[in-house]
């Protein structure tokens, strides 16, 4: 973990961060509620065959990555939340938006105690392209916050509770969403 967000943090707005082929456990960031920030303008992309894990026994409501940098991109990565090595926790999520026009495309979010995509608060603009979200304990995919957020392509299929959810409530609103072109399996829940 220390040393893809030391390499995180050197990679400058507009560049990208390519992680090769592997599986990379991630733990907590001290007593953050994450394990990696992607900065503003900045892409994450892996090779397709680039896993993330998450660390056995992670405290609760840790995600793997917090996108709270405006025009950050996620792409071409698997994001496992370790499922069967975690306490219950549903807050536990794969990827946690929380700032405007952030991409997430060609990602499987698989495994996690909570959700694999939540979609917060200032999350305007958010870009979900053909993503795979699977075996997660709670939700596929949350939208909790955000205008114009938008999800194309993708699987939402074998989540505990619900494959897409809406939850808008004070002070968070969800405005002007479009879902397009996307497999739901309803069998589940």
């Amino acid at each position: 973990r220390v040393e893809i967000q030391a390499l995180l943090d050197a990679t400058p707005a507009g560049g990208t961060l390519t992680l090769p082929d592997g599986e990379y456990p991630v733990s907590r960031a001290g007593s953050m509620y994450y394990a990696l920030h992607v900065p503003a303008g900045v892409t994450v992309r892996g090779s397709g065959a680039t896993v993330i894990k998450q660390a056995s026994g992670t405290a609760a409501s840790v995600r793997v990555f917090q996108m709270d940098g405006a025009g950050a991109t996620l792409e071409r990565l698997t994001i496992d939340g370790n499922y069967a090595a975690q306490t219950v926790d549903e807050h536990r999520a794969g990827v946690f938006i929380t700032a405007a026009d952030v991409t997430v495309r060609d990602l499987i979010s698989r495994n996690f105690t909570g959700d694999g995509v939540y979609v917060y608060t200032g999350a305007d603009r958010a870009f979900i392209d053909r993503v795979t979200a699977t075996g997660n304990q709670r939700n596929g995919i949350t939208i909790a916050g955000g205008t114009g957020v938008t999800v194309v392509g993708g699987l939402y299929t074998g989540n505990l509770a619900q494959q897409v959810d809406s939850e808008p409530g004070t002070p968070n609103t969800v405005d002007d969403v479009t879902i397009a072109n996307v497999t739901i399996d309803a069998g589940a829940s």
